[in-house]
């Protein structure tokens, strides 16, 4: 009996090797750095998923898209619960090791990308803190909207009723209408995707898009939405995954005036790559930094992200 279930076995392996040959039916490709349980660990109902991601483009064959940078917000689904559960307790494992993982299917929804600062679990905040930021919303400063925009998004369900109620009003403006719908939209996590399983990618596997994965670093500090102390910044990239390469790292960034800083080519450190511009940081302005790295001549994937310098008290 042992002998023949292994051998349907091997044939099942056989023909879903073939099959992926032709049409790879893994929604989502993903190295991920990290994940959030809420609202506990022990009672999951729903998940962050922070990393890179390269997702399935077409419904048949092997297509992906070039790798993303942010995060994925699932609810726990109702049916099969269990399994998916399963499915995130291996992720937690996973996460900041390198190991790339395929899950979901290209055949079904996988929800979308986020970018930005997630939703904070466990955040007791005074009802006064978020009229506080409803209030930014209309602001003069655009940096200072941003910035209130973001604060409410990490809120999370914490400022769900009071950004409700407002939205409600009549007397709110249709700037901040636009606002606090799109931050809605992103407190509500999407269907998990169960689809065949978890798998572990190996790291010989050669497509394109785990290749990508590999040598795609992380703008890890400043992270996106981050709001730093104006004056200087060290800019901080995690490594990337593919361990037998010592590739150049390129860092660059941007002032919100579209004036540019580039760092000239820097030797990847033990764990995480630096580099200090000396452009100034100034108090109120809004930044973007980009970090890729180079090996024989090829050029990887860009990661980014922005931040803003904390604005200086009247």
């Amino acid at each position: 009996m042992k002998r023949s279930l292994s051998l349907a076995c091997l044939l099942i392996l056989s023909l879903t090797a073939s099959r992926a040959r032709a049409s790879d039916p893994i929604g989502i490709y993903a190295l991920i750095d990290r994940v959030v349980l809420e609202p506990s660990d022990a009672q999951p109902e729903r998940i962050q998923i922070w990393g890179a991601f390269s997702f399935a483009m077409r419904q048949f064959g092997d297509q992906y898209s070039p790798p993303l940078r942010g995060y994925l917000y699932y609810q726990l689904p109702a049916e099969k619960a269990d399994a998916a559960k399963a499915e995130w307790a291996d992720m937690r494992k996973t996460a900041g090791t390198g190991q790339i993982i395929a899950f979901g299917s290209r055949y079904q929804q996988f929800g979308k990308l986020r970018r930005g600062s997630g939703p904070v679990v466990g955040h007791k905040v005074p009802e006064k803190d978020i009229v506080s930021l409803i209030v930014g919303l209309d602001d003069g400063d655009q940096n200072k909207r941003d910035a209130a925009t973001d604060n409410l998004k990490r809120l999370g369900v914490a400022a769900e009723p009071a950004l409700r109620a407002t939205l409600a009003s009549a007397s709110t403006s249709a700037e901040a209408k636009n606002r606090i719908e799109r931050i809605l939209s992103d407190l509500q996590p999407d269907p998990y995707p169960l689809g065949f399983g978890l798998n572990r990618v190996r790291a010989a596997q050669n497509s394109d898009h785990v290749r990508l994965l590999q040598i795609f670093p992380a703008a890890f500090s400043p992270a996106d939405a981050a709001v730093v102390d104006p004056g200087t910044v060290k800019l901080v990239a995690a490594n990337i995954a593919a361990a037998d390469t010592r590739p150049k790292y390129f860092f660059e960034i941007e002032n919100s005036a579209g004036e540019k800083e580039s760092s000239g080519a820097v030797e990847q450190g033990e764990r995480q790559t630096e580099w200090s511009p000396k452009m100034p940081i100034k108090s109120g302005e809004k930044y973007t930094w980009r970090v890729w790295v180079e090996n024989n001549k090829s050029h990887g994937p860009v990661a980014d992200a922005t931040f803003v310098a904390r604005a200086s008290r009247p």
